[in-house]
């Protein structure tokens, strides 16, 4: 399942933004912090306006060009709509309710609409890289290994021979922390199906008290 949100830090007045990892090359900078709620093909539910303000559409902060990016999205198909809220130093700039909330009953997207978010650590551990990238703590293109060197033995699953065994060789390249912050690393969960899955729950991942286990 797709994640339903993403948390994008950007900055203003720095190197181009790394959308995939979250850092700009920059320390000192004004943050933009947006919130995005995306839905796909399954309903989410409306409830009481918070306020006059999130009920009504006028006089709403806006600005078009994110509805208009996120819009190709929706008629592409890949998103069933979007609920988007930006604040720039504290104040909001935008917020925007467009495509819907229900394909089926061809309800339309409102500001007030219930998502149902997974995966909600991470928004807290970003913010908390993104503290320690300030503090000059760590480097987009640090390796993995730098932190945690018990990896430094890592190994890829590239598929199977013809008895069925894994094939196992060593990375290209090893892990970096962009590519570990954008998910990118190729690490899994231990939920999903196939070899590696397979031994993160063979070696009892889920059950670990601890970094050493």
């Amino acid at each position: 399942m797709m994640p339903l949100y993403k948390w994008i830090v950007a900055h203003k007045g720095c190197e181009p933004f790394d959308h995939a990892v979250g850092v700009s090359s920059c320390r000192a900078a004004t943050p933009l912090i947006v919130v995005l709620f995306a839905s796909m093909s399954f309903s989410a539910t409306p409830v009481a306006s918070l306020s006059a303000k999130t009920a009504s559409s006028s006089n709403r902060p806006h600005l078009p060009q994110v509805d208009v990016a996120l819009k190709r999205l929706i008629d592409d198909g890949q998103f069933a709509g979007f609920v988007t809220v930006a604040y720039k130093d504290g104040k909001l700039i935008h917020e925007s309710a467009q495509g819907k909330r229900d394909i089926a009953l061809a309800a339309p997207m409102t500001m007030d609409s219930i998502f149902r978010a997974y995966s909600m650590t991470k928004p807290v551990t970003a913010v908390a890289m993104m503290i320690l990238y300030e503090q000059g703590r760590w480097k987009p293109q640090d390796r993995v290994t730098k932190f945690i060197p018990e990896l430094a033995d890592v190994q890829v699953f590239v598929g199977r021979d013809v008895d069925g065994k894994p094939i196992l060789r060593k990375p290209i390249s090893m892990p970096t922390m962009s590519q570990l912050m954008s998910q990118t690393a190729g690490f899994s969960y231990g939920f999903f199906s196939g070899y590696v899955d397979d031994e993160y729950r063979a070696a009892s991942l889920w059950t670990a008290t601890s970094g050493d286990d």
